[in-house]
């Protein structure tokens, strides 16, 4: 009803007597715009629906079928109103026919989705604009805003200003528009008085366009505000005590101010004296304490905030003839009922009532034709002010002051007025942007509320609508303009102007007429996910205009009308639903959308997931007071986001594990989980049963047989099972005499089924029962206990547990378990203990009584392991037992006599872990204890701490000893033993076991040496189990055995070749012996990539006619690449090259290279060419022969220079005799010494085979080679020498080029180091003395070093 009800309110009109009230509303029914001859089935049939809506309550009653009369609509809108007022049938005609044109421009209403309306173009809509009035005051700069909104932006010149009609020229200079705005300053008007500033004054406008259309702002009133002028001077007023006083303001007529009264000193009292609507002062009557009063007012402008006082007033009171009583008189308000007061709507109404007599009026307020507003009126100021806030029609009424005194009473009334500015009481009523299709209609409503009915004005653009051509297809009132058949160029921004004397309001609307060809609103390329036998939407939305026709096929086929398919719409969606989703619906869907102005396609795929399924792990039942625990296994597709545990729907758990802790019987049931992922929810059952033992059976009871004492019955009821049935009963027990207190089962395993039980019981015992109950849980409580029952005495029972043995050789122990109390059967209870040897029985029995509680009797000098017959009887005060059953038993065990003779080993080639030890059968009766076997000891020769035992059974004469080790000595001897004693051990057995595999190598290592090629190194076998004859290399890339290559070498290392670069490899190195492989030793690692060699340091050792090159083919450095071959150009002064023949490099890490047939005193250049797979590398050095030594033939020839150089040899030998012994005590050694363990360095373990680095163990031996273009101390290869070491002259011997040199000679200055056996170790660095160095780059990038020797060189 409630819609209904605004539908009618929004087209209903202010103003006439016609008023229907709803609430506090007044709405007033008009009929100027109603024509004579509409008929009243129109109005029915559009007013329909409303009355159907509205008879909602009555929905079983029928609507006539015949005209709608007014009494019964009259009757119908009433129904909840306190008051109804008749209504005229044109009223009704009215709304139907507003109805049908609204109903007919939603209906033509083209819906574009939001994301779509952001593309789109529009006109601009001014989102900023000033005030209707805006003041112009002294000294502030006087600014108008406008600004608008649009797509396109509107620019800076998409803004023109007018001022009463007239453009402004924005460009002129006095006039700064803001940028990007069309906000206006006016320049030096902050400088300018109020004359002159009265030349900006007028009515202002601001149109935005930006050309799609033009928005304009409403008028814009400049207008100067005038400042008050000060007028202070002196007055003196007169006034007789006890009449009234009146007191103006003069404020010449300004607008927009404030008066107020200041007093000087104490201020009167505000009852007696207020201020009038006007400004006035009023006292409502002099007193005698005024006379002297000073005053006056102060005028406050609003907008400028200025002020100015007025006169300053001395009041003088003539107290010579008072005036003692006065009825009231109002000042103000004058009465104004012919005359009525105008205010706005939503404005706020101020009453002041102001009167004057003595003694001072009461004054009062009321309204004479209502009640007042609630919660919007106040009355303050002790009467004289009322105050109504955000006035409605309804305030249009008379409002009556009476001001009362002791004298009479008096009465002024007022008449309100209600008018309101023009405005839109609904979205409706306004016009709105549309877009519409070509073809189409579309309807733009302007219809303005307001008193008096404002008037409208059409522009098109901004201009009036009259002005532009004439359109056929356009048809235009007042209050609404339709366009039929619209085209694309009848796209254009219509505004209305709606105005009366109150005010002026601007709405527009964009009537856009589009043209778009389908445009995809959904992703191309999504990825939907559903579950199987679920359904799935799946977004296909297009736009366009006109709408377009969308069809989606999957796999080519159309499948948009198939069963379970189908395109639906949801909200502004559109979406592909699929029901029953199969595996079969998986795949790539394509969606195609059609109209007259193109097509367009989007894809997506679906995937289809398994539906979540949950097994939920946990028990079905728990002992009451305890915790359970569930836990859901989910198998989804995707993740489960939420797992809830219900019991009886009721949520109690949330997570994949739900507890119940301190279980209770009333937590049994079935529990419910539900688990919920992205794309489907699943549901898993459980259920729970809370037990416990039983309860304690009820009634126990027994009865005894007459005809035997021992017989008696027992009988009972059961007690609650607890949630688990009861699977066995027990009867027990307790007796006072043997075990009081203890309670001993009688009879268990009884049927459940059972209710009554017979037992014989024990004599002379004195009983007491009761009954337990059993099931899964475990034994119920007790029952409740019987009385005491006695059974007479008799014959005791016979222990058991009977045995003979014998702690030593010469006695044997007889040893029996105690008869039990229950079975004694009476006092004085012993035991008979009878034994004799066994035989032939004819020996006589040997009897001992035994008083209870022993247990034991022992026999002495008995012969070693001697078989006995053995009785034991009890006897009690009533009886004697019957004779049990006898019992064999033998005396103590000794050590055997007997060793086993012809131990032999036998050891199997073929099996050299395994031998067989054989030895011959013993006499049984030597073993002198039960004859449990042999034990056949062994050992290995080298260990005689670690002794083995294996055992066998008597009748075994040989046996095999396994897990031994080849090729190793043992040492084998058996012995046989019993249960006590081990007899002596055989003669010792002395055997090799044959030849067998070798073991695993130990020390694998390996060392990259280039990208094919890899060198190993490992050593022999730990475990010398066989002669190894060869070693078996295997390798190949992990993983593909199929792939892998074998080869045999004899010695302790290999080079493995023709590898890939960058490539890892598993490497294994087996040892094998005559008797066949043993086992591996495994590696991995990877080549190095591919690439040219590095360069690498090398030092040149020239002679008179040959150079010495040596270098490292593996340097401690990340990321070195090595060689696989080298040689050496070289080229003397004269610019002859030379080249030595390639050769490869060797196995290790130093190489060298003897150069020979050089000349004497000559300088060469030597260029070191590494080479591998990759290509070569240039390593430039120079240097210089020695000078030839000086010879002559005659002076060799002389005797006595033959025998000096036999005695120099002589004592050479004997210097070289005391250097070696010295050596041997750490003494100097030489260099050329040094430099052959160099080049063993490949027989030392290497440390860091994955990268290919050059480590030997030594630290003399593990330092780079230096170079002539090596490091030097600077780099922080060498310490400083001590300081107080001096260097002896250099010695040198030559072709000898190391032998003897200073280390001063051979190292930096900063080099001079010696290791702990004070030798040299810088015996490779650059000759600063002697040598000038100069370094360059290679072509290649490789680095070339010179060195000029000037005197001895390395």
């Amino acid at each position: 009803m409630e819609e209904n009800y605004q539908a009618i309110k929004e087209f209903v009109k202010t103003g006439g007597s016609n008023m229907w009230e709803r609430g506090s509303n007044y709405f007033v029914l008009r009929a100027e715009t109603i024509g004579p001859n509409l008929e009243e089935r129109r109005a029915t049939d559009y007013l329909k629906p409303i009355i159907q809506a509205s008879n909602s309550t009555r929905s079983s009653a029928k609507q006539p079928k015949q005209k709608l009369s007014f009494s019964s609509l009259n009757s119908l809108l009433c129904r909840h109103k306190s008051r109804c007022r008749k209504m005229e049938m044109w009223t009704i005609v009215m709304i139907s026919l507003v109805l049908t044109l609204q109903i007919d421009k939603i209906a033509a209403k083209l819906e574009v989705p939001p994301e779509v309306i952001d593309l789109l173009p529009r006109p601009p809509q001014i989102t900023t604009q000033s005030a209707s009035t805006v003041y112009a005051v002294e000294e502030s700069l006087l600014e108008l805003k406008c600004e608008a909104d649009g797509q396109p932006k509107v620019d800076q010149d998409g803004y023109i200003w007018k001022k009463d009609g007239e453009s402004l020229d924005l460009t002129a200079g006095d006039i700064v528009q803001s940028e990007n705005s069309g906000n206006i300053t006016f320049s030096g008007t902050d400088l300018l008085k109020e004359e002159e500033l009265r030349h900006y004054e007028g009515i202002y406008q601001c149109f935005a366009s930006n050309g799609i259309g033009t928005a304009v702002t409403g008028n814009i009133a400049v207008k100067v505000a005038a400042t008050p002028s000060p007028n202070r001077q002196d007055k003196d007023l007169s006034a007789v005590e006890g009449a009234s006083l009146t007191v103006p303001c003069d404020h010449e007529g300004l607008e927009g101010i404030t008066v107020s009264w200041d007093f000087e000193g104490t201020k009167p009292d505000e009852r007696r004296v207020g201020q009038t609507a006007d400004g006035s002062l009023v006292f409502s009557n002099v007193i005698a304490e005024d006379d002297g009063l000073e005053f006056w007012c102060q005028i406050k402008k609003r907008v400028s905030r200025r002020s100015a006082d007025g006169p300053h007033y001395t009041l003088n009171v003539d107290r010579s003839n008072p005036v003692t009583s006065r009825g009231p008189d109002i000042v103000s308000p004058v009465n104004r009922i012919a005359n009525p007061v105008e205010v706005l709507l939503g404005d706020d109404l101020v009453l002041e009532c102001t009167a004057t007599g003595s003694p001072t009026p009461i004054i009062n307020w009321e309204v004479m034709n209502g009640d007042w507003p609630q919660g919007r009126y106040k009355i303050e100021d002790f009467g004289r002010k009322v105050t109504i806030t955000n006035l409605t029609y309804v305030d249009g009424k008379t409002y009556q002051c009476t001001a009362s005194n002791d004298v009479e009473s008096v009465s002024s009334g007022v008449r309100v007025t209600v008018k309101s500015r023009p405005f839109f009481s609904l979205e409706s009523q306004k016009p709105l942007d549309v877009i519409q299709v070509p073809g189409k209609s579309v309807n733009i409503t302007c219809d303005p509320s307001g008193l008096p009915k404002p008037t409208t004005k059409w522009l098109v653009n901004g201009v009036p609508i009259e002005e532009t051509p004439t359109m056929e297809n356009r048809k235009v009132t007042s209050n609404w303009i339709k366009l039929k058949n619209l085209k694309k160029e009848d796209s254009a921004v219509y505004q209305c102007i709606a105005s009366n004397p109150y005010g002026t309001v601007i709405e527009q609307a964009y009537v856009n007429v589009l043209t778009s060809p389908p445009i995809p609103l959904s992703s191309n390329a999504d990825n939907y996910k559903s579950v199987e036998r679920s359904t799935v939407k799946m977004n296909c939305s297009f736009f366009g205009s006109s709408p377009p026709k969308v069809t989606c096929s999957k796999g080519g086929v159309d499948i948009s009308s198939m069963d379970r398919f189908s395109i639906v719409k949801h909200k502004q969606t559109k979406q592909l639903k699929i029901e029953g989703v199969t595996r079969d619906d998986a795949g790539l869907y394509t969606c195609v959308a059609v109209n007259e102005y193109g097509n367009s396609s989007i894809d997506f795929t679906l995937d289809v997931l398994k539906p979540t399924s949950i097994k939920i792990v946990g028990p079905d039942s728990v002992i009451k007071g305890n915790t359970v625990s569930f836990r859901a296994v989910v198998k989804a597709e995707s993740a489960a986001d939420e797992v809830v545990w219900y019991r009886s729907e009721v949520p109690k758990g949330r997570g994949e594990t739900f507890t119940i802790s301190d279980a209770d019987y009333s937590d049994s049931g079935t529990y419910k989980v539900s688990v919920s992922t992205k794309y489907d929810k699943s549901w898993g059952y459980v259920t729970l049963t809370v037990k416990d033992r039983p309860s304690p059976p009820e009634r126990f009871n027994f009865s005894t047989n007459k005809d035997s004492k021992l017989d008696v019955n027992f009988n009972w009821t059961p007690g609650a099972e607890n949630n688990d049935e009861i699977t066995e009963y027990k009867i027990e027990f307790e007796e006072d005499n043997f075990e009081p207190g203890t309670w001993q089962v009688l009879r268990d395993s009884i049927d459940p089924s059972l209710r009554s039980t017979s037992e014989v019981l024990s004599l002379y015992v004195n009983y007491k029962f009761r009954l337990l109950a059993r099931n899964s849980v475990g034994w119920s409580d007790p029952s409740a206990e019987t009385r005491r029952y006695s059974t007479p005495g008799g014959a005791p029972k016979n222990p058991t547990g009977v045995r003979g043995e014998g702690t030593s050789p010469n006695n044997m122990i007889i040893t029996w378990s105690r008869v039990r109390g229950i079975d004694q059967n009476g006092p004085g209870l012993e035991y008979l203990v009878s034994y004799r040897k066994a035989g032939n029985g004819s020996s006589a029995w040997n009897t001992a009584p035994v008083e209870d509680p022993l247990t034991s009797y022992t026999v002495e000098n008995t012969e070693p392991y001697k078989p006995y017959e053995i009785i034991v009887q009890s006897k009690n005060d009533f009886d004697v037992a019957d004779v049990p059953e006898m019992v064999r038993g033998y005396s103590g065990e000794d050590v055997p006599l007997v060793t086993p003779n012809n131990v032999k080993v036998k050891t199997f080639d073929e099996a050299p872990r395994h031998v067989l030890v054989s030895w011959e059968a013993v006499d049984p009766t030597l073993v002198r204890g039960r004859f449990l076997g042999y034990k056949i000891f062994y050992g290995m020769s080298s260990d005689n701490e670690d002794e083995k035992v294996v055992e066998c059974k008597p009748n075994v004469t040989e046996t095999y000893v396994s897990n031994l080790f080849p090729n190793t000595q043992y040492w084998f001897s058996v012995a046989v033993y019993n249960r006590m004693y081990t007899g002596n051990k055989s003669e010792k057995k002395i055997v090799t076991t044959p030849e067998g595999a070798p073991g695993r190598p130990t020390s694998l290592t390996l060392k990259r040496r280039n990208a094919t090629s890899l060198f190993l190194t490992w050593n022999k076998p730990k475990e010398n189990w066989g002669k190894v004859v060869m070693y078996v290399v295997t390798y190949g890339p992990p993983k593909d055995p199929e792939n892998e290559i074998t080869e045999n070498t004899g010695e302790q290392k290999f080079t493995v070749k023709n590898l890939n670069p960058d490539t890892y490899y598993n490497i294994r190195v087996k040892a094998r012996s005559r008797q066949g492989m043993g086992e591996e030793e495994v590696l991995q690692t990877r080549t190095l990539r591919s690439g040219i060699p590095s360069t690498v340091p090398f030092s040149l050792d020239p002679g008179s006619t040959t150079t010495n090159i040596t270098w490292i083919s593996s340097p401690d450095k990340p990321d070195f690449m090595p060689a696989n071959s080298f040689y050496v150009k070289y080229v003397d002064g004269n610019g002859n090259e030379n080249q030595t023949p390639p050769k490869d490099v060797e196995d290790g890490d130093k190489q060298s290279i003897t150069i020979e047939g050089l000349e004497p005193d000559t300088e060469y250049k030597f260029v070191l060419v590494l080479v591998n797979g990759a290509g070569p590398t240039e390593i430039h050095s120079t240097a210089s022969t020695e000078e030839a030594a000086v010879t002559s033939g005659s002076f060799a020839t002389e005797i006595w220079f033959i025998v000096l150089m036999c005695l120099l040899g002589v004592v050479i030998i004997l210097l070289l005799v005391v250097c070696f012994v010295r050596k041997g005590k750490g003494g100097k050694y030489s260099v050329a010494e040094k430099e052959g363990r160099l080049f063993d360095a490949e027989s030392q373990p290497m440390t860091k085979e994955e990268t290919g680095e050059y480590n030997d163990e030594t630290d003399d031996v593990k330092r780079p080679l230096s170079s002539t273009f090596a490091d030097g101390p600077a780099n922080g290869n060498s310490k400083a020498p001590p300081s107080d070491y001096k260097s002896d002259p250099p010695l040198r011997t030559r072709g000898d080029s190391v032998a003897g040199d200073s280390i001063e000679e051979f190292a930096d200055t900063d080099a001079k180091e010696f290791n702990e056996d004070g030798s040299f170790i810088g015996q490779y660095g650059v000759i600063n003395e002697s040598a000038a160095t100069s370094t360059a780059a290679s072509p290649n990038g490789d680095v070339e070093t010179s060195t000029q020797i000037k005197g001895d060189a390395v």
